[in-house]
């Protein structure tokens, strides 16, 4: 083979070896947009399902995640209309179930601590209920906070806290968020 034939053939080899990167490239692309339609489309169905009933997922920007969930929970929001004026109120869905747990009656939302229990406002006070939606701690505090080193909620009315003992079935070792429910 003379050095002419060679520098043919390894051309040869080079564009077949680029058509086959492209080529491979593009299949692993079109693979990636694909799974992520399919992905998106259960989420899209998911929220489908929620909105059906008039409740939205309730999204947020805290370390990017697109939406609340926690212990297989998700926040969800509805808007309603009160004196003429709209008003989001805040509640829970399980999500294997696609069940509103705790319904949107809510001023406000928290993370879930302890796998069962949030933080909620309603009538400008807060109390805390778990993911039934029975009271743990009545609405009654101007601010709650979890108290790690207590393993209690202290719930503050005015210049006083109470400090009221995790119930026995509050995970320690979930994610707890230490600042005052604001």
């Amino acid at each position: 083979m003379n050095q002419y034939q060679q520098s043919n053939n390894k051309k040869g080899h080079l564009k077949f070896m680029i058509i086959a990167i492209v080529i491979l490239v593009v299949l692993v692309v079109g693979a990636v947009i694909v799974i992520n339609k399919v992905k998106n489309s259960n989420i899209v169905a998911e929220k489908a399902t929620i909105e059906e009933y008039g409740y939205n997922i309730y999204s947020y920007d805290r370390n990017s995640d697109p939406v609340y969930y926690m212990h297989g929970y998700s926040c969800v929001k509805k808007t309603i209309e009160n004196n003429g004026k709209e008003q989001i109120k805040y509640g829970y869905i399980k999500d294997d179930e696609k069940k509103v747990v705790v319904p949107c009656i809510y001023d406000d939302w928290s993370k879930i601590h302890g796998a069962h229990y949030v933080i909620l406002k309603m009538g400008g006070k807060y109390g805390v209920v778990d993911m039934t939606n029975t009271v743990f701690v009545p609405f009654k505090y101007d601010e709650i906070t979890v108290n790690v080193d207590n393993k209690s909620f202290d719930a503050k009315l005015g210049d006083t806290i109470d400090s009221i003992a995790w119930p026995d079935d509050f995970n320690e070792g979930a994610e707890l968020n230490i600042e005052w429910a604001k």
